[in-house]
């Protein structure tokens, strides 16, 4: 395959994007013209017939030159070796939500069955097929199997919108400089809050806070399409709030269940973190958070596989995240009554340690926590509440939490729930 020949097809695809930009554009103003909803059908089938041809123009150079020559190795990971933040060079974008094969899409609101056994790996060539934008970052190794190079940002965003979709029927999009959630890392933090619903009291529905859901509302999307649980997603960027809001406007199954709120938290302020989101009447089975990670861009720069990813927004909080939290416990003190469970994911097993310490020292009567590990990168769930709870039981490993997109590429050790 030369070089020639794929970079023409990379350009017919993008020149495909582009003019399906410009169609959606135009219904958007004119819904119901046959002609333009004509012309999109026409491009999304020549998307379709590109991405093939693109994977089978790949796939036949890769056994022309097996066994011949030695070929260099890709900058490439596996999905286990994600990390929370991660991004490289902006891609141009069609900027289309609406990735769900049509047989996928429909107004019923139910749980998400795997789409594959939790034992296995996602089949990217064959993920490339279904879902044509993801095609261009997928090539196959010497073994003939699909492989993604993570580093680059335009393949993580594709990959997670194609998981997202076809794990959960979920259609997704983030701009370009946004943080990239991987996937499986996101939902087994809502499998845990899952396990924690045994320590609740009785409720006829589940009402969940996202402490900065950002322009990716993965939390508030996931934890409706796999349990029907109420959202209400804060941040206090216009643009996280304008992208989450058309996140959850291109899920019509599920946008009864999110509400976006913009919240005004300016520099220096010491409104706290958790206080200014709440409004009058406000209850909640759950808050949950993935806080900033950093004390300064400086310092999230120094992590190869977190120097150019998301916003500053995203990623810095003055202290980092231990002051970030902290804040958050001096928060929770007077939102005790709101609240059956505070909880937060910490990336420094540091911060957990002292957190933990703070909560008892503020004599919090129950506090929960978890270790979240994905391939090389571990994660801490934190949970506190102020109603005092017997015990959680153990569950055997046939009833720990659903297994949606449990892979084996994320092991979670549910067992790790201590006190």
């Amino acid at each position: 395959m030369s070089s020639h020949e794929e970079d023409d097809l990379r350009d017919a695809i993008e020149e495909n994007a582009a003019s399906l930009l410009e169609i959606d554009e135009a219904l958007l103003s004119s819904p119901a013209d046959e002609e333009l909803l004509e012309a999109r059908r026409d491009l999304q089938a020549a998307r379709t017939e590109l991405a093939a041809a693109l994977l089978a123009l790949r796939s036949a150079h890769v056994s022309a030159e097996a066994g011949c020559h030695p070929q260099p190795e890709l900058n490439v990971r596996s999905t286990a070796d994600v990390h929370d933040k991660q991004q490289g060079p902006a891609e141009k974008s069609d900027g289309d939500l609406s990735i769900m094969p049509a047989e996928r899409a429909g107004p019923r609101l139910q749980a998400r069955a795997p789409s594959r056994p939790a034992s296995m790996e996602p089949d990217f060539m064959a993920l490339a097929k279904k879902y044509p934008d993801l095609a261009p970052y997928v090539r196959p190794n010497r073994q003939g199997r699909g492989v993604i190079d993570f580093t680059d940002f335009g393949a993580a965003r594709q990959l997670s919108r194609a998981l997202l979709a076809d794990d959960y029927g979920v259609s997704w999009w983030v701009p370009d400089g946004h943080l990239i959630p991987p996937v499986t890392n996101r939902a087994n933090y809502i499998h845990w809050l899952h396990d924690l619903l045994g320590l609740c009291p009785e409720a006829s529905s589940v009402r969940v806070l996202d402490v900065g859901c950002g322009a990716n509302l993965i939390y508030p999307l996931l934890g409706a399409a796999m349990h029907g649980w109420r959202f209400v997603g804060v941040d206090i960027t216009d643009t996280a709030v304008e992208w989450a809001e058309r996140n959850a406007a291109a899920n019509p199954r599920l946008q009864h269940l999110l509400k976006i709120r913009r919240v005004q938290h300016p520099p220096g302020s010491d409104a706290g973190v958790l206080a200014p989101a709440f409004q009058e009447g406000d209850t909640f089975t759950f808050t949950m958070c993935n806080p900033p990670f950093f004390a300064s861009m400086e310092e999230a720069g120094q992590n190869p596989a977190t120097a150019f990813s998301g916003t500053a927004a995203e990623m810095v909080c003055p202290g980092g995240e231990l002051a970030f939290v902290t804040r958050m416990v001096s928060d929770s003190l007077a939102l005790q009554d709101r609240v059956a469970w505070f909880t937060t994911m910490v990336g420094k097993k540091d911060t957990l340690k002292k957190v933990r310490a703070l909560l008892h020292a503020r004599g919090v009567p129950s506090v929960r926590s978890t270790q979240f590990t994905q391939g090389r990168t571990q994660r801490w769930g934190l949970a506190w509440s102020f109603a005092a709870a017997q015990p959680q039981k153990r569950r055997p490993p046939d009833q720990a939490a659903p297994a949606v997109a449990r892979r084996a590429l994320a092991t979670v050790s549910h067992a790790s729930i201590s006190q």
